[in-house]
């Protein structure tokens, strides 16, 4: 008996069809990036947007990687100049890091200070700020009183005598004030002051002082270098040290600019272990002294051992507004297709795919954007 009821269930259980699992998600309307839209444009449209093709080659390419990197003046090729005497800075000429300057030219102005001058100067102040306490006390005095007498808790000749106080208080603070000014300003040490020139042509790396400041014999005003030719040091991710042909490169301003040559230079890389950053050092040549010192640049750097690949202008990929890269091929005569494209390298005015159109494949190059709008119903 037993045995028939497991029969007869086993039975009912395989006479009921299997059900398959739901599925995760549902895609209504899916439309396949084969089937976009085409463009097909008039000759007459064709020809007011003047567009141009070109083919897609599969040729060998040097891959290269971009790095944020830096400007810097050649160690050794910078002078500063420090006070010869003890003095106070009369000007410094509109001077600012960055100013170009030439060899004689003069950058600073610097009154010495003779024997006692500078007591004179430190005993002045010293003097003002002594009066200046005084006549902070007899204003606070003087107040106290006045209103005392107004309620009959003092006598009226105590207000007057704090009055009379305070009058000769503030005088002695504008004769102290006086007094400083001549020690600072003496005559006859302005005729003396020494002009300060450029040991060399150069750039103003550093300013240390101002113009009215007073300093000691040897403190350091001024530092200008060389930049006719400067450093880059180029931040790398230290896994990619082994991969990056050392030997050249480029480098060119954020914003966008032609690059320029790089040159290795030996000289050692620091690392930083706290970024896993290595420095690189690469010399450039800055005659028209495009780049400054402490400057952020961007350097292209070439890694080792070529690759083959599937390579197109620049000027044929736009974007869409989620980033995506695109790029139009050519059907057939005045008929264009949106097809997207990963991109590998960008090699100047050359993009190295990694997936796209075929070697061989016609793609529009010039009036991508009109199609795009076209294909958009922008007007």
């Amino acid at each position: 008996m037993r045995r028939s009821i497991v029969l007869l269930l086993v039975a009912c259980n395989a006479s009921e069809p299997s059900r398959p699992p739901a599925p995760p998600a549902t895609v209504t309307s899916p439309v396949a990036e084969s089937a976009l839209p085409t463009v097909t444009l008039t000759e007459d449209a064709a020809r007011r947007l003047a567009i141009q093709t070109a083919v897609v080659v599969d040729k060998d390419v040097l891959r290269t990687r971009r790095y944020p990197g830096r400007i810097e003046a050649v160690p050794g090729s910078g002078a500063s100049i420090s006070a010869p005497v003890a003095g106070v800075l009369l000007d410094s000429g509109a001077l600012q890091p960055g100013t170009k300057v030439t060899k004689g030219q003069v950058v600073m102005r610097l009154r010495p200070l003779l024997a006692g001058d500078g007591d004179a100067v430190a005993r002045g102040q010293r003097d003002v700020e002594i009066a200046k306490a005084r006549v902070d006390a007899a204003k606070l005095r003087a107040d106290r009183l006045a209103v005392l007498a107004k309620t009959g808790a003092a006598s009226q000749r105590a207000a007057d005598d704090a009055a009379t106080e305070l009058t000769v208080a503030e005088a002695d603070l504008a004769e102290a004030g006086k007094r400083a000014g001549r020690a600072r300003d003496n005559p006859f040490v302005a005729d003396s002051a020494l002009a300060l020139r450029a040991p060399d042509t150069g750039t103003v790396l550093r300013l240390s002082v101002s113009p009215g400041q007073a300093v000691a014999a040897g403190t350091p005003l001024i530092e200008i270098a060389r930049v006719d030719r400067a450093w880059v040091r180029v931040a790398v991710y230290v896994g990619d040290r082994e991969r990056i042909a050392a030997t050249a490169g480029s480098v060119e301003q954020i914003g966008g600019r032609t690059p320029r040559a790089l040159t290795a230079v030996d000289a050692p890389a620091l690392a930083d272990p706290a970024s896993s950053i290595v420095e690189l050092v690469y010399a450039v040549d800055n005659a028209d002294s495009a780049f400054l010192p402490g400057q952020r640049v961007l350097a292209t750097l070439p890694l080792t051992g070529a690759a083959r690949g599937a390579v197109i202008p620049l000027a044929s990929v736009i974007y869409d507004v989620h980033g995506g890269a695109w790029v139009y091929t050519v059907d057939k005569p005045h008929t264009f297709s949106r097809r997207r494209i990963e991109i590998r390298d960008v090699l100047g005015t050359e993009v190295v795919l990694e997936r796209g159109p075929k070697p061989g494949t016609t793609i529009v190059t010039a009036g991508v954007s009109e199609l795009y709008g076209s294909e958009f119903g922008s007007k």
